[in-house]
């Protein structure tokens, strides 16, 4: 074995090291550098001497002679007429499987196998240990005369001019040839092509510091010194060589300069002890590297660049630099390819930049690519780039690759780290909190913790921005991530990849959960998965989601659904559904309709491709409820239609219970009431067998409403009352003031406005300090709706309302378009007296508007004075006589026999949106349709519509069960008592 990469070794034929002396160790140096090649003598003399004596040929041969006895087995040197040839196999000579092994990876990487490839670089890399033939005293050119090296390195130079290595090499070759003057015109063009292209600001780390090296010129008159410390490479500068390089570039000869490193950094520091000299330590590898080199007076500045953090150099700004700005990136693009060619492309151009995601050597590449194939379409490269798969690949030209410089980083982790690494590659979230680690991992959290910082220190991993409890959040850089991701499948098993996955859906999963069991005060009003699941200690669960679930959730939201769409694409179906269901009560309350609706498709798709009931019911649940929050009646009645019957077919009473809950919303908003109470009694079996007491908080509220819509305020009174209690017993402050709310109202109806007042504005701040911006909105707006109630429109602002009611909307998400048009031609059609398409405008507002009373706003006295004559009106002051005219125009009589649609469509009337206080307002609202108020001509009224109105249509219905959920009498007609709490 013949070792050359390095301090010249040669091994015997029993393996052991064999002693070389000067002139051998430098024979043998020329025959290994040149191995299965004729080397002549007159070249191997040229190495060995630079004045040869007499003696110099019989010298070589003896040499020669002298090795031929130490070669090992399976190595020949043979005499050629020419001069001489050793000859090897590739596994005797540390040169030939350097070669191979490149080889090797260079036909990896045209197959684009990347990891492959990584690995034979790394092998080739890691034959190497210090200068080639270093120990032996060479005089001649090795690889090939001076000449040779500058032919090759021409073409070289044209194809990669930001080669700093191939420029170094040809200046030496220069000089070696004799021709001094060339060697100082490739170092000025050197230098040239490396500023101009490497100059500009926010460029990288290396190029900043020379950039900000030059603007100091003329504060450090007396010179500047640069190292590159090569902290990337395997083996990094030693700081006693380059405190050689320093004192010579200083002025001593290279006899004078001393051995030893504290030698030469004390009398390094006496010469820059006097002056203003600016240090430039490029690439360091860390703290211990730079303390010798650095100055010892403040006369001195240093400036260094390294790929992770320093701390713990004293006295030290660090500067964290980040990627380029977009239009700075652009900039960089167009001095690398011509301004003209990306000015004629600019969206291409864009796009470019945009995929190398603002780091700066992307850019170089991407550039350099671009300029060395002048043909190509800038849409050509960035269509590559597009490919993920493809991009690192991509991202590479010559000695340049991206791919590359992150292994540099990823390589000096720990094996944990770049484990966590790889890990965290795998996600989908866009960025995430520290215990994310924990899970993936399977460690404590401040284990993981530590390892997540190393990857931050060596910016393999950055600080998105902190969460509102002062926490932290990490992201990749995109290529970053593609890079992790690759690491990922070459050195992750897939079996170990998807359990770590599942540990940190799992963990999601139980922080959602916890902020659920916070707003809603226990496991309450969801279903449940069945599998154990991994959770992260119980004082993370607790420092997450304690102090503010629906502040965390705001945080984590995007993050909820890439883990419900990751655990789809893992087919753990169940974590996936449980984590889209369970999270419905987090996203409701802040509205975050665009995240509730994705995540309950992705995880709906999920489950019925798996076959999984339970999990489509429970999605199919909390679509349904989405629906019923934008007034698409007819879809969340399906919806939860469907859900019952999947629970039905899984055997869950839960599920079941969950959906009839729902589906008795639908009826008491249409007002069926029959069919309303009983669906709320088939609930309540299933809600006790779960002990979901926070549902029966809904049952017991939806019961009280209908009662009070019928005018039985004690039966109200006292569903209410008791929907308040159990609220309040399980700590659901939200459904408590919602039930609140109900029972003022009640309060309302008996003729105490102020006291429901003050409790409105107790509610609204409540909700308030929950976070609950649509309950907020709602109770702000019902002081407003009381004094309507009440005939006290002299204090009603018919401005404050609307701007109240479009909080409301625009806080529940409703099309503000729609607000728009509507209030457009509300004023139209009242400013100049016109009614045509007045129904149209109340379309657009939907069920809300019958919340807000909008009905009656219109007869307050600057309305009446416009439209009240064409109705013919005039003062009554009789409530539901106001509520018939136009009772939500548009909404055309559905589910009406065509003759009734004859009389009453030309209005637009709306028999379910009639609110009945009792039958003296049935009668005097009878008797003015009979008079001709609302215009049908003859000013008669058809039995059958007669009938719709009296009172005598409602049946009396028998109740049972552990709550009286239906009434003997529900006389009087159903009171519009619509609240749009948490649970519509």
């Amino acid at each position: 074995m013949v070792k050359v990469l390095g301090p010249v070794q040669l091994y015997g034929i029993e393996g052991s090291p064999v002693r070389l002396s000067g002139k051998r160790r430098a024979v043998l140096a020329a025959l290994i550098l040149n191995v299965n090649t004729v080397v002549s003598k007159e070249r191997l003399v040229e190495t060995l001497w630079d004045d040869p004596p007499p003696s110099a040929v019989r010298n070589v041969q003896t040499y020669i002679a002298q090795l031929r006895k130490a070669a090992p087995l399976g190595a020949r040197l043979l005499t050629k007429e020419m001069g001489y040839l050793f000859e090897a196999d590739v596994e005797e000579v540390d040169l030939l499987r350097f070669e191979e092994a490149i080889r090797a990876a260079r036909g990896h990487a045209s197959k684009k196998a990347w990891h492959a490839a990584d690995r034979r670089f790394s092998t080739a890399l890691a034959l190497w240990r210090g200068k080639p033939a270093e120990g032996a005293w060479l005089t001649g050119p090795l690889l090939g005369r001076p000449q040779e090296v500058i032919e090759d390195l021409r073409p070289l130079m044209a194809e990669q001019p930001l080669n700093e290595h191939a420029w170094r090499l040809l200046m030496q070759a220069y000089s070696q040839a004799g021709q001094r003057d060339k060697a100082l015109a490739s170092f000025r063009r050197a230098r040239s092509v490396l500023i101009d292209e490497l100059g500009g600001r926010g460029v990288g780390r290396s190029a900043l510091a020379v950039h900000v090296a030059h603007q100091l010129r003329a504060d450090v008159p007396d010179g500047q010194l640069y190292a590159n410390l090569r902290g990337g490479d395997p083996q990094a500068a030693d700081p006693e060589e380059v405190l050689g390089r320093f004192l010579r570039a200083l002025g001593m000869d290279d006899t004078a300069v001393p051995t030893g490193l504290d030698q030469r950094a004390e009398l390094y520091r006496g010469l820059l002890a006097n002056g203003r000299y600016l240090v430039v330590l490029d690439d360091a590898r860390g703290e211990s590297q730079i303390q010798p080199l650095l100055p010892g007076t403040s006369g001195c500045a240093v400036l260094v660049t390294a790929r992770h953090r320093l701390t713990a150099l004293p006295a030290a700004r660090l500067i964290d630099l980040p990627v380029m700005p977009p239009a700075e990136s652009l900039e960089l693009l167009r001095r690398l390819i011509d301004a003209d060619r990306a000015a004629a492309a600019p969206e291409d151009a864009a796009l470019l930049v945009r995929l190398c995601g603002g780091l700066p050597l992307a850019v170089r590449i991407a550039g350099a690519r671009l300029a060395a194939r002048p043909h190509w379409a800038l849409s050509q490269l960035a269509t590559q780039l597009s490919d993920t798969r493809e991009r690192l690949g991509q991202l590479s030209h010559g000695p340049q690759a991206v791919r590359a410089s992150l292994a540099m980083s990823y390589h000096r982790l720990t094996a944990p780290a770049r484990r966590l690494f790889r890990l965290l590659g795998t996600l989908e979230a866009a960025d995430f909190a520290p215990w994310v680690a924990a899970a993936l991992l399977d460690l404590p959290s401040t284990e993981a913790e530590d390892l997540l910082e190393q990857l931050v220190d060596v910016r393999l991993l950055d600080v998105a921005r902190h969460a509102p409890a002062g926490r932290a959040r990490f992201h990749f850089h995109d290529l970053t991530r593609i890079y992790a991701r690759e690491c990922a499948q070459v050195d992750e098993p897939v079996h170990e990849r998807h359990a770590a996955l599942h540990r940190v859906m799992s963990a999601w999963l139980a922080l959602v959960r916890q902020a659920h069991i916070r707003l809603c005060g226990g496991d309450y009003r969801r279903l449940r998965g069945r599998g154990p699941h991994w959770s992260p200690e119980a004082h993370v669960l607790d420092s997450y989601v304690r102090r503010d679930p629906l502040e965390w959730v705001d945080t984590e939201r995007a993050a909820i659904v890439a883990a419900v769409r990751q655990s789809a694409a893992l087919e753990a179906g169940e974590v996936g559904w449980e984590l889209a269901s369970t999270a419905m009560s987090l996203f409701e309350a802040r509205s975050f309709h665009d995240e509730w609706r994705i995540a309950h498709e992705i995880a709906l798709r999920s489950a019925r491709t798996a076959g999984d009931a339970r999990g489509q019911a429970a999605t199919l649940i909390g679509l349904g409820r989405l629906d019923l929050a934008h007034d698409r009646l007819a879809r969340a009645r399906t919806a939860f239609e469907r859900a019952s019957e999947l629970s039905e077919q899984a055997g869950d009473r839960h599920g079941h219970a969950l959906a009839l809950v729902n589906l008795a919303e639908i009826h008491r908003l249409r007002s069926r009431a029959e069919e309303a109470l009983d669906c709320y009694e088939q609930a309540a079996g299933g809600l006790a067998h779960a002990e979901d007491r926070g549902t029966m908080v809904t049952v017991l509220r939806g019961v009280g409403r209908i009662h009070f819509s019928y005018g039985r305020l004690e039966q109200a009174d006292a569903f209410i009352t008791e929907a308040i209690r159990v609220a309040d017993d399980i700590g659901d402050v939200r459904s408590c003031e919602f039930s609140r709310i109900v029972l003022r109202e009640i309060e309302l109806v008996r003729d105490r406005p102020a006291v429901a007042e003050t409790c409105f504005r107790l509610a609204m701040r409540r909700l308030e300090a929950l976070g609950f911006p649509r309950g907020t909105a709602y109770a702000a707006m019902r002081p407003a709706s009381a004094r309507l109630e009440q005939q006290d429109l002299d204090r009603v602002s018919l401005p404050a309302i609307v701007s109240q009611w479009d909080d409301m909307a625009r806080v529940a998400g409703s099309p503000a378009t729609n607000q728009v048009r509507a209030h457009d031609l509300i004023r139209m059609m009242t400013a100049d007296g016109r009614l045509t398409g007045l129904g149209n405008a109340f379309a657009h507002y939907g069920r809300i508007f019958k919340s807000l009373h909008l009905l009656q706003i219109l007869h307050m006295e600057e309305y009446r004075r416009m439209i009240g004559a064409q109705l013919n009106i005039g003062e009554s002051r009789h409530f539901l006589a106001r509520r018939v005219f136009f009772g939500n125009l548009g909404r055309l009589t559905r589910g009406y026999e065509r003759g009734m649609e004859d009389q009453v469509g030309a209005l637009g009337l709306d028999l379910n949106a009639i609110t009945w206080r009792n039958s003296l307002y049935v009668d005097a609202a009878v008797k003015q349709l009979e008079a001709g108020a609302m215009g049908i001509e003859g000013g008669q009224i058809s039995p059958e519509i007669r009938a719709r109105l009296s009172p005598l249509v409602f049946e009396h219905i028998n109740f049972h069960g552990s709550y009286p959920f239906h009434s003997p009498d529900l006389g009087g007609g159903p009171r519009d008592a619509t609240t749009p709490d948490e649970e519509e």
